[in-house]
């Protein structure tokens, strides 16, 4: 119980591994971002229409789901 709460006073506390553990996460966030903006030259309609790459199985599946959540 020592870990998760400091008896009495309601505050957590947070290990040096937590904030390590924090930064590594962050870390590796900006890092797949960076790659995506770089990576990524597409436009709107690429974006919308997936590229015109998608098969007509995942099309169907898309607008069977669509007409049942409505």
């Amino acid at each position: 119980m020592n870990l998760i709460l400091a008896v009495g006073t309601g505050r957590s506390h947070i290990t040096p591994i937590d904030w390590v553990m924090i930064a590594l996460y962050f870390a590796i966030l900006l890092t797949v971002a960076w790659w995506v903006v770089r990576k990524g030259k597409d436009t709107a309609a690429d974006y919308f229409l997936a590229g015109r790459n998608l098969g007509w199985w995942i099309i169907g599946a898309s607008i069977f789901a669509s007409n049942i959540g409505s």
